[in-house]
């Protein structure tokens, strides 16, 4: 595993040395959106046909881990990446949680083509409800803590969105939040997997962006 997400990506491989909490944090797998609007939190905006077969291989991806409890955001896009991975883990609790939801931002339902170059939500906030960077860091904050009481020494899954998990990202390496560190390379990808270790009495996680395969196999005990 890696020690920071500036490093290399990391594989799979075996699950951390007992003791430690691990926080498994996925983005949510391509949204059908024909429109090209910035969907937020508009409801029904579903998985495309491309965004089931990335979430079963993230979910093929993650099988062998041991998954006590998976959590999401509460749309839809989120809620079916999820959907997926459960389908390994039969016997995951299931719950989902604002903390985990999409920016809130009073620019959604806008046509992308209606941005100009280098538009900001964050630098551009319209009403006083449009969460800036310190309110996504503060609530992604509160779910590692949740995580961290709730399920010590376990193996948490949790869906998300690409900014709140790559705002945490960046927060969690020591890095300042800034707008360009969020939309650099680092940047969550679709149905990318953060994984988020707590050696016992830790302060400071290990976070590494791992890599999952295009070919993985789905296993047999869940396989159509």
């Amino acid at each position: 595993m890696t020690s920071t997400i500036s490093d290399p990506p990391g594989e799979a491989g075996a699950a951390p040395a007992s003791g430690a909490t691990t926080l498994l944090l996925i983005r949510h797998a391509e949204v059908h959106n024909p429109e090209r609007v910035l969907y937020g939190r508009l409801p029904e905006f579903a998985l495309s046909e491309q965004g089931a077969r990335q979430a079963e291989r993230a979910a093929a991806f993650l099988a062998n881990r041991p998954v006590p409890a998976i959590y999401s955001s509460p749309l839809l896009r989120a809620r079916q990446t999820a959907d997926a991975i459960a389908r390994y883990h039969p016997d995951a609790a299931r719950e989902e949680t604002d903390l985990l939801h999409e920016v809130g931002s009073s620019w959604q339902g806008t046509p992308f083509a209606s941005f100009k170059p280098g538009f900001s939500t964050y630098e551009e906030r319209r009403e006083p409800g449009d969460e800036s960077l310190d309110d996504i860091r503060d609530r992604m904050l509160a779910f590692v803590d949740l995580v961290r009481r709730e399920h010590p020494g376990g193996c948490v899954v949790a869906v998300s969105h690409g900014d709140p998990i790559t705002i945490l990202r960046v927060v969690l390496s020591g890095r300042p939040l800034t707008i360009p560190a969020i939309r650099g390379a680092d940047y969550a990808g679709l149905c990318s997997v953060t994984e988020i270790v707590y050696e016992p009495g830790a302060d400071r996680p290990r976070v590494a962006y791992l890599t999952v395969p295009w070919n993985i196999a789905t296993p047999a005990a869940v396989a159509d």
